[in-house]
């Protein structure tokens, strides 16, 4: 009898365990339809534009301990969410922020223009300016513990409620990312809908909006 239960216990554990994996990475899921569809409701209330990221910000922050002057992305939607909630990935609880807002393509449109970028300037994504809005990495599962301080990175300075890619990729980076969904990463794209991947694929996922690039080629 004790035989049986053990061998029961065996395949059902495992089972229950992926169960549990599996509604994690499903609530990521919803958590990243409700913060685009906020990002649209912003973009559509201003002239098209999504809010901008700067650095790292300390939510409600004075500018002081690590917290760039400003504002960070997540506090520019606060009046479009209902809960804060929504930025916390069951899988990394003890972080109020698991979510990246893409950066990396309107700083390649500064780099193209004739002025160079400076740090700290703001950065913001202009949907006139994006042609695959269904391939459009609009934000995402950030990956890169340098974004995180600890348990989950290695940062230093407290959460940040401004998570952007413009210089440093947050996904596909390889066996040094965080995994948090066994390896699949959640993105959320520019027509508002989510979808999971194990690696970049060419053709379905772009960072740039006039060209199919990866992060790496988007400059």
């Amino acid at each position: 009898m004790i035989a049986i239960i053990s061998l029961l216990m065996g395949i059902v554990l495992p089972s229950l365990a992926g169960a549990r994996d599996s509604a994690k990475t499903m609530h990521c899921s919803v958590n990243l339809r409700s913060i685009g569809q906020g990002l649209l409701m912003y973009a559509d209330d201003n002239d098209e534009i999504f809010p901008s990221t700067t650095g790292w910000h300390v939510y409600e922050g004075d500018g002081n301990n690590g917290d760039s002057p400003g504002f960070g992305w997540v506090e520019q939607l606060r009046d479009y969410m209902t809960t804060q909630e929504v930025y916390v990935d069951k899988s990394r609880p003890l972080t109020p922020y698991a979510y990246f807002l893409q950066a990396r393509y309107p700083l390649a449109l500064v780099n193209r223009s004739s002025v160079p970028w400076q740090p700290g300037r703001p950065l913001s994504i202009r949907m006139p300016t994006v042609f695959f809005t269904t391939q459009f990495v609009l934000g995402g599962d950030n990956m890169n513990p340098l974004a995180f301080p600890e348990p989950y990175g290695i940062a230093l300075n407290p959460p940040n409620c401004d998570m952007d890619d413009a210089e440093f990729p947050m996904c596909f980076l390889g066996p040094d990312e965080l995994k948090p969904h066994k390896g699949t990463v959640n993105l959320l794209f520019l027509d508002g809908h989510v979808d999971g991947f194990r690696r970049y694929e060419q053709g379905r996922i772009t960072w740039d909006g006039r060209e199919m690039r990866d992060w790496a080629e988007t400059q």
